[in-house]
């Protein structure tokens, strides 16, 4: 019996094994610490990198959740996020010198036809997060849905769930 030996070289480029870089907003979140002094018409500081990384962690949620989100810059080095799911948004403004309570704004509707049920300009973390849960849909709310996501963190959790749990240890 004849059997064939074939040596075979596997090249391996490490580079692909690298996490990959900023997404997108998070790199336009992150320029915005480069502002200029009078960026808004004469007014406004680079937003404070304090701001930028509590911001961050609100988008890693985003991301988590899936929802579509942007992020806006304010004149006074603070930030905000804006979370959208449907005709409904939440925006949490971010101030650089308190991460216990942030800015809240939610909103219904489209264009001219909306309301604000909810406007606070302290809201706790808590209340912040009760709000961006409102955005997920009702299917992804079932109990098989939460069984998959666990508040108890391993070494194997992935970068992004972890990363988020900064907001409830803020």
């Amino acid at each position: 019996m004849f059997t064939e030996r074939t040596d075979y070289t596997l090249l391996v480029d490490y580079r692909a094994a690298e996490a990959p870089g900023p997404d997108r907003l998070t790199q336009k979140l992150r320029s915005f610490g480069s502002l200029p002094n009078g960026w808004n018409h004469g007014q406004g500081v680079p937003v404070d990198p304090r701001a930028i990384r509590t911001a961050e962690s609100f988008l890693d949620v985003a991301a988590t959740l899936q929802l579509k989100a942007d992020v806006f810059p304010g004149i006074s080095g603070e930030c905000a996020v804006e979370l959208y799911s449907g005709e409904k948004s939440v925006e949490i403004v971010v101030r650089p010198d308190d991460s216990k309570t942030f800015g809240l704004h939610v909103e219904c509707g489209q264009g001219f036809s909306f309301s604000t049920p909810v406007e606070n300009e302290n809201a706790p973390l808590d209340e912040v997060l009760k709000q961006i849960r409102s955005l997920v849909p009702e299917a992804w709310k079932s109990s098989a849905s939460y069984r998959s996501v666990s508040t108890h963190h391993t070494k194997g959790d992935s970068p992004t769930w972890s990363s988020s749990n900064r907001l409830v240890t803020a």
